[in-house]
């Protein structure tokens, strides 16, 4: 997949079929439009082409605001690459951009920088300064410009359209599994690890301390999971939140990885979540605690068992 970070490298992605989002997470919905993107292109002997923002536009107009994003820039291009589209175009998001009326951002964008034959989008589309363009907008702005048009409809899942906000509001709930099957695989985030105050080693299950997430951190508990370490998986317990036990406020991830042993000290790690199996508790004391880690690993075995290893 090309990837062209403004619109300076676009001799291989002009006169394709785009589609304009941010696709975070790029979860169901996103791909079944990603499906229809490609189909059309293939059809018309095209590319198939995203055209995202980067940062997304609401960083720009609310600075102030904390996005918490479902995937980080990388993962969001290993995802589209493997659904099969031919190429990303990266807007660098600024005012001037925002600022563009819905026509001047169709006819400078869209037709001048990216030349389109063809574009696919879902009913709640909208473009140009304070949303000004609509479906409506770009379906005669395309006809004027003889560029083909198609509009899908969302998909949804229990009576409700699938969106980033709906996962983004699953995790922070907790649910995890939910979010996994809005997503269409399990949820994941990437940590490095970093040195912890060490009380996991000292009961018997050393953990990874992860920091410097850059995207949504589940609710607070104990979930089952897994993480791949040199090309190999292994189950994994997580603990999200401070440690009310040992009267310790911080909130923390850490990670038990099951079955292993080394140093992971300043390494990458990801983990993939599968289920949520508790809150948190404060337990009388350390024996209690230990006895209770002991279930949490043996759930998260179970889980890691059920969920991923048939996979393998």
């Amino acid at each position: 997949m090309h990837v062209a970070y403004g619109f300076e490298d676009l001799n291989e992605l002009k006169r394709s079929w785009l589609t304009i989002g941010n696709f975070d997470g790029v979860h169901l919905g996103h791909r079944m439009m990603l499906r229809e993107l490609i189909a059309c292109a293939r059809r018309d002997g095209e590319k198939a082409v995203v055209l995202s923002f980067d940062p997304p536009p609401l960083a720009v107009l609310k600075p102030d605001l904390v996005l918490q994003r479902l995937t980080t820039h990388a993962r969001k291009i290993e995802l589209l690459h493997e659904v099969g589209v031919d190429g990303l175009v990266v807007c660098q998001t600024s005012l001037g951009l925002l600022d563009l009326s819905a026509r001047d951002f169709f006819e400078q964008i869209i037709v001048e920088k990216l030349q389109v034959t063809g574009i696919l989008e879902g009913p709640n589309f909208f473009f140009g300064k304070n949303r000004g363009g609509d479906i409506a907008m770009l379906q005669a702005l395309s006809e004027e410009h003889g560029i083909r048009t198609k509009i899908v409809e969302s998909l949804g899942v229990d009576g409700e359209m699938i969106s980033s906000t709906r996962i983004r509001q699953y995790l922070l709930s907790g649910d995890v599994m939910k979010a996994g099957e809005l997503l269409g695989q399990p949820y994941e985030l990437t940590g490095r690890v970093v040195t912890g105050a060490q009380r996991g080693r000292l009961l018997g299950m050393p953990t990874a301390n992860l920091a410097t997430v850059l995207t949504v951190v589940p609710a607070q508990g104990v979930y089952a999971g897994r993480v791949e370490i040199g090309g190999r998986d292994y189950a994994a317990a997580v603990h999200i939140g401070p440690n009310p036990t040992f009267e310790e406020g911080e909130s923390k991830i850490e990670v038990h990885v099951l079955d292993f042993s080394g140093d992971l000290y300043g390494s990458a790690l990801s983990v993939t979540f599968f289920e949520r199996l508790r809150g948190l508790e404060k337990f009388p004391d350390k024996d209690a605690l230990v006895a209770q880690i002991g279930r949490d690993v043996k759930n998260a075995r179970d889980c890691y068992q059920r969920v991923w290893s048939s996979r393998l």
